[in-house]
């Protein structure tokens, strides 16, 4: 999957992807200018991925490690005892065909990694700590050619500091208590295994997810459409996933709006508004200190390049296209949600 499409943005549709029940599990190896591993592998679930320009020698390796990983038919887990922590959530898949859990503590681990081979690991820790840091560190260093997701999961809520610290080592990371169907949703992704093949419980779990995203939940979002009866159906999928919406009914309210409120985490913008259309209405955000770094969706019925472009010129972070694909806003959104916080 190359980044840089002309149609819509690469890291929306590695997301919608990744979300969709029927290509969920599917390998995707990630081409692009941007040499960021952790952006690519944290939350949004790219196999691995190759840095423009790429040779016929290296896309011939990335194929011959594409047809091993499909071809395998048993998928290992290794989950890390860093310090005691529940993982209850493991018992769940033990009906799972094919797939071995195992299990060690953190030196025992090491061993492993270095003589065996495993499809994802997930190190559990009862709370996070700066030894859990240094921890993840090694073995990320440890796998580096390895090309294997990591999963860490705590039980308790993480300082930002710590979080970020942990994320910037490349890995998934999952805090916080009841989030089970998070961890199994995550951890299904990254050992690539079809929704169908899991056990019921394991399924409905993560179909819940699906209607109530937990990167969305709590969220701060505004609409600024002259249409009504679009930021009904806007609000309507966005409420659904406990999405706070605010919205303005024409562009200046729509300006003194996002004004007033900087705490907000995105703000979708119709374009065909009458007086001051959605590029006016970017480019003055853009312009407001307090204000300028949010990230301002286009919203518009014309689909050309130039169109794009314009949007785009006008400050726009990203583009969907009338009528909204309510699944691709939502990825949309994810991907500048995770970016903002990732």
């Amino acid at each position: 999957l190359d980044i840089q499409l002309p149609d819509i943005d690469g890291w929306a549709l590695l997301d919608l992807l990744k979300h969709h029940p029927a290509t969920r599990h599917i390998p995707v190896h990630i081409i692009s200018v941007v040499e960021d591993e952790a952006r690519l592998r944290s939350h949004l679930g790219a196999v691995h991925y190759s840095g423009k320009p790429v040779s016929r020698e290296e896309l011939l390796d990335v194929f011959g490690d594409l047809r091993t990983l499909i071809a395998r038919p048993e998928r290992r887990l290794l989950v890390v005892r860093a310090s005691p922590a529940e993982a209850g959530e493991l018992d769940m898949l033990d009906a799972v065909k094919g797939l071995t859990i195992v299990e060690a503590n953190a030196r025992k681990a090491a061993r492993l990694i270095r003589d065996e081979t495993f499809d994802c690991i997930m190190v559990t820790a009862g709370k996070g700590s700066t030894s859990l840091v240094s921890f993840v560190d090694q073995l990320v260093k440890d796998r580096t050619n390895r090309k294997v997701p990591v999963i860490v999961r705590v039980l308790e809520a993480l300082d930002g500091d710590l979080e970020a610290a942990l994320r910037g080592r490349g890995p998934v990371v999952i805090s916080g208590r009841n989030t089970a169907g998070l961890t199994l949703d995550e951890l299904t992704r990254a050992l690539h295994l079809p929704l169908a093949m899991l056990p019921e419980a394991v399924q409905s779990q993560i179909e819940e997810l699906r209607r109530h995203d937990p990167l969305l939940k709590g969220r701060k979002i505004a609409i600024i459409d002259d249409d009504i009866r679009n930021i009904f159906s806007l609000t309507a999928i966005l409420e659904q996933h406990f999405v706070d919406v605010i919205h303005a009914e024409d562009g200046r309210q729509g300006i003194e709006l996002v004004r007033a409120n900087p705490d907000l985490d995105a703000v979708l913008v119709d374009i065909m508004m009458p007086e001051v259309d959605g590029y006016e209405v970017m480019r003055e955000l853009r312009a407001i200190d307090e204000v300028k770094d949010i990230p301002l969706i286009a919203v518009t019925a014309k689909a050309m390049k130039e169109d794009r472009d314009r949007c785009f010129e006008a400050g726009a972070s990203d583009y969907l296209s009338k009528p909204v694909d309510l699944d691709e806003m939502l990825s949309v959104l994810r991907t500048w949600l995770q970016r903002n916080t990732g």
